[in-house]
């Protein structure tokens, strides 16, 4: 499973859980969470570890059996390693595929990790014939590098590949409500030409209709001067951050002269 995410939407937190779940459902699994850094990499390994010590009794999960600085092993024998691919500023990353078998796979923020073939070499890795297998990737996007490559890759193979894109627009509390003094402001003027054609592909594609109490949102988080016409060109990082549409998340940045949905 491939995701394409704007930013702060929760979904390297919800997977967390759901690797846990994974490991402590089926038995004897050898599994690797990969982040692009250390700081992530332990912010993961302590919500996970605090999770389970937290579980009530009655659910009768595995426990921790082992807890070591190599992996965290379950009592049903599934195993999870903590990986760091390292950034695009680091010089870690390169040993990323030097690992045993795995049947789960969960890797995060693709877009700064570091090495295009520590990533192959990891790949590699993964098991293609274990029944319990689960393999997620999950990003923002970050121009037309890696994680692009990835993403096209796997909407070319709808076989043993599947695609989820999440817009802003996805999470519900990413909205100015009504009684909220911004709503006078960024909801004021309606829709201008740009915004009618992004809401009706976001409707066509994705099957949602964009909200006045969104449309404000959005307006806020990328405009909150409100100085923007509808025919200056739009920053791309902020559009990139914050995507409409799956195109959105890639963009080649360094010149404000181009539209960024050009």
């Amino acid at each position: 499973f491939y995701v394409l995410k704007s930013r702060q939407l929760g979904i390297s937190t919800g997977t967390r859980a759901l690797d846990l779940f994974w490991l402590g459902m089926h038995e004897g699994l050898r599994g690797s969470l990969v982040f692009d850094s250390a700081f992530n990499t332990a912010a993961a390994r302590h919500e996970i570890v605090e999770a389970l010590q937290n579980l009530p009794k009655r659910l009768h999960f595995p426990g921790i059996k082992s807890n070591s600085r190599d992996a965290l092993i379950l009592e049903n024998d599934s195993w999870l390693m903590f990986r760091q691919a390292g950034t695009k500023n680091s010089r870690t990353g390169g040993g990323l595929g030097r690992s045993l078998g795995l049947n789960l796979s969960h890797g995060s923020e693709i877009s700064s990790w570091a090495s295009e073939e520590g990533v192959k070499s990891y790949t590699q890795s993964l098991s293609e014939t274990h029944e319990d297998r689960l393999y997620i990737w999950e990003s923002t996007g970050r121009g037309y590098e890696l994680w692009y490559r990835m993403w096209c890759d796997a909407k070319d193979d709808p076989y043993t590949k599947r695609t989820l894109f999440l817009g802003w627009w996805s999470k519900d509390n990413q909205v100015i409500p009504r009684t909220d003094a911004r709503f006078s402001v960024y909801a004021s003027e309606p829709p201008n030409k740009r915004e009618n054609e992004r809401m009706d592909v976001v409707e066509a594609s994705y099957g949602w209709k964009i909200t006045p109490e969104q449309l404000a949102w959005i307006r806020w988080k990328t405009d909150p001067a409100r100085d923007l016409d509808e025919d200056d060109p739009e920053d791309a990082i902020a559009i990139q951050e914050q995507a409409w549409v799956e195109e959105d998340a890639f963009q080649q940045s360094g010149s404000a002269f181009f539209m960024a949905d050009k």
